[in-house]
């Protein structure tokens, strides 16, 4: 039997590779996972590339939400007093059951 993986860390890699535009959702969306449900959806290794390549990306991302993050939260490293659209919630809870079912891609 193949083993589910415990983190989404494969399919965010793909992902985020594929347009840095996507890095923006993907940060609220793990930053969701560990701050507000105390259950994180990627590896902390996978949380700080993200992070960093925001760090060094966001001016010039067009992604609507991009405006949630601030500098000084990447620079911290946390997002635990950013707000979340209910976009993100949904994400979060979607990913996860892909995760559960084994079918995130």
């Amino acid at each position: 039997m193949r083993r589910k993986p415990k983190t989404a860390d494969l399919y965010v890699e793909r992902i985020i590779g594929a347009s840095a535009d996507t890095l923006v959702p993907h940060y609220l969306m793990a930053c969701y996972a560990y701050y507000v449900e105390d259950d994180p959806l990627i590896s902390d290794q996978l949380f700080d590339h993200i992070t960093k390549r925001l760090i060094n990306e966001l001016p010039a991302l067009t992604h609507p939400h991009k405006d949630l993050i601030t500098m000084d939260d990447l620079i911290a490293g946390t997002g635990y007093a950013l707000t979340y659209p209910s976009i993100v919630m949904g994400a979060v809870r979607d990913m996860r059951g892909g995760l559960q079912k084994g079918t995130l891609k």
